[in-house]
């Protein structure tokens, strides 16, 4: 999906250890279309770009993200768990 967006904040960029023994990096951004407002998540070097950015948070944005619902079950419970996930793949001034 492709939004025109505003900033509203950036977290702190966070790195921990994949399943994988992998390093990852990541941090979430805050942005707003103007109706919706949605935190979505850049990992690795586009996390490490937006984190080092002095983005201008009254200035638009062009966001490219890819979402999804994540589904897992609950092991003591059973309950069955939903969550939406977002994923930054491109964020450009416009």
């Amino acid at each position: 999906m492709e939004k025109l967006v505003r900033i509203k904040s950036v977290g702190a960029l966070q790195t921990f250890q994949s399943q994988s023994q992998e390093t990852v990096t990541k941090v979430a951004v805050v942005m707003t279309d103007g109706l919706d407002t949605f935190e979505g998540e850049a990992y690795d070097k586009l996390a490490i770009s937006i984190a080092q950015s002095q983005l201008d948070f009254n200035a638009i944005y062009h966001a490219q993200v890819q979402m999804a619902v994540r589904e897992w079950t609950n092991q003591q419970t059973g309950q069955v768990n939903r969550a939406n996930s977002i994923r930054i793949l491109k964020l450009a001034a416009v």
